[in-house]
């Protein structure tokens, strides 16, 4: 004669720290504004810059639209080198690097 066992598997049991599943809806509630925010925001900041001027806003706000949209400007500077056959900034960072001379720092012992 057989017996037979009966099991039961409790699958949505209560986690033990409700403030860490809280933490992780916040977290992913937030997730697509921060990627939103970190995108849109320096391009939006580039856009008021030409806005600015053309409204005549003071001198402040496009200084922070410069500043905020400062990645988006470099970017744009690049693209328009390219077009004109420029080369590109990584590569003209790369030549000021290698043909100034080195300096000396605190850590490197320099022979007299």
């Amino acid at each position: 004669m057989s017996r037979e066992r009966l099991v039961y598997v409790i699958t949505d049991a209560p986690e033990r720290n409700p403030w860490r599943r809280l933490g992780q809806q916040i977290r992913e509630a937030l997730r697509p504004s921060v990627l939103v925010g970190v995108l849109a925001v320096p391009v939006m900041a580039a856009t008021s810059i030409p806005v600015g001027l053309i409204l005549g806003w003071p001198p402040f706000l496009i200084f922070c639209g410069v500043v905020i949209g400062g990645p988006v400007l470099v970017n744009l500077v690049d693209l328009i080198g390219a077009r004109l056959g420029w080369p590109p900034l990584s590569w003209v960072a790369t030549q000021i690097l290698t043909r100034r001379p080195a300096v000396p720092s605190k850590e490197t012992r320099v022979d007299e």
